[in-house]
């Protein structure tokens, strides 16, 4: 009797150890389904997030002057390919799900099930903590902008007043273009000059100061290509691109942000919007300033506000010529003081022709060179054109 109970209590021990292994076994097997159900819900919020963030960085990259971060970047690298193995892990538990015997009771082969399950929990593990990662504030970064020189420029004489008057249109939310015209040498390009490099050595919240020379018969891809090189797409890919991509590429960067462009010597109306170039409002507070000889063109560019620039008066005129021939060429001869005066009078208050000639006079100091410019002067056109000015150097050498 005893030898009976002994054996049935080690039956019962060896029943009860095979049960808990059993069941160990089983545990994993038996919860495959919904392993599977988990590792899917989890991987579509993985997707979900992945979608997100990309969607967040094109935003920011497709609006110029943005580039994503580096961790960013990681982060979608690697959950890429820890999407790609999930799916390969779902399509694989999803087969041995299906190919279970007795009826879809039990898998057929209960290791590869039970190892199967093993690497789905594993996986799920990373999808959650890729999944947590994940949550970024802030996914790109401003680049440095296209660096903006200080250009070459004359000392405004007269003109301090309208540089003021055009500097708080700049500051009007309600003004968006400004003309400045007026006869060919009278000072436009110098205001002009002044005004981008006021801008560009002082604070400000435009993103992009643009300056654009428009010579004449300028054609738009010219002028596009210009545009393009300020603010930054001076590829040498970019230029052999058509001018619909060019029209493309201006209008990504510069959309949404808020520029000054500076168009110097326009000659005729130029459609900006052709180039790709968003048309200035209150809303995006963008700005064009431009300079042409005609009033006519400040109409049609819709320009809210025509400043016209007339020549110097007398003393400005004379004060402007003195600086340039200097103190010492005026003063070595007691004739040459009021033959310089003369001089500056025949330049018409055009601070072209008092610059250019002042210069060329600054060597001359005898008053017979002086007499012979008044008369090489007196014989010029009465408005002074730009050809006069080219030529009256070589008559001063």
């Amino acid at each position: 009797m005893g030898s009976i109970l002994s054996c049935s209590v080690s039956l019962d021990s060896v029943i009860s150890q095979i049960c808990n292994h059993i069941a160990l076994q089983v545990s994993p097997i038996t919860s495959l389904a919904d392993r599977l159900r988990a590792l899917r819900t989890a991987l579509q919020e993985l997707e979900a997030g992945q979608n997100d963030v990309q969607r967040r960085v094109d935003v920011a990259e497709r609006g110029g002057h943005l580039k994503r971060l580096d961790q960013v970047q990681v982060w979608l690298s690697a959950v890429e390919a820890l999407i790609a193995e999930a799916h390969a892990l779902i399509e694989a538990a999803t087969q041995e799900n299906n190919n279970k015997c007795l009826g879809g009771c039990c898998p057929r082969n209960c290791t590869s099930t039970y190892k199967l399950g093993k690497k789905m929990a594993k996986k799920m593990e990373q999808i959650l903590a890729s999944t947590s990662k994940g949550q970024f504030d802030v996914v790109a970064e401003r680049l440095p902008l296209v660096p903006v020189n200080i250009r070459p420029s004359e000392p405004l004489v007269g003109f301090e007043s309208l540089f003021e008057r055009v500097w708080r249109f700049l500051e009007d939310e309600q003004v968006a273009i400004i003309g400045l015209y007026g006869m060919g040498g009278v000072g436009k390009t110098a205001l002009l000059t002044q005004i981008h490099n006021t801008l560009a050595s002082s604070p400000h919240d435009f993103d992009h100061l643009i300056w654009v020379n428009v010579s004449t018969n300028q054609s738009l891809e010219g002028i596009q290509e210009k545009i393009g090189k300020k603010i930054g797409l001076d590829e040498p890919e970019w230029a052999n691109q058509s001018m619909e991509e060019k029209y493309e590429d201006i209008s990504r960067v510069l959309h949404g942000k808020k520029f000054v462009l500076l168009l110097d010597n326009l000659w005729e109306q130029l459609d900006l919007s052709k180039a790709g170039v968003p048309l200035p409002s209150e809303q995006n507070g963008s700005k064009i300033v431009f300079t042409t000889r005609s009033e006519i063109v400040c109409a049609q560019m819709d320009a809210q506000k025509k400043i016209k620039l007339d020549c110097l008066g007398p003393t400005e005129s004379w004060e402007l010529f003195r600086k340039k021939v200097g103190d010492d060429s005026i003063n070595c001869h007691p004739d040459i003081p009021e033959l310089a005066k003369i001089v500056a009078t025949e330049c018409g208050g055009l601070p072209l022709a008092l610059i250019t000639i002042g210069r060329a006079m600054a060597c001359k100091r005898s008053p017979q060179e002086w007499s012979h410019v008044i008369t090489t002067l007196k014989n010029s056109a009465t408005e002074f054109p730009d050809e006069a000015l080219e030529l009256v150097p070589d008559e001063l050498e």
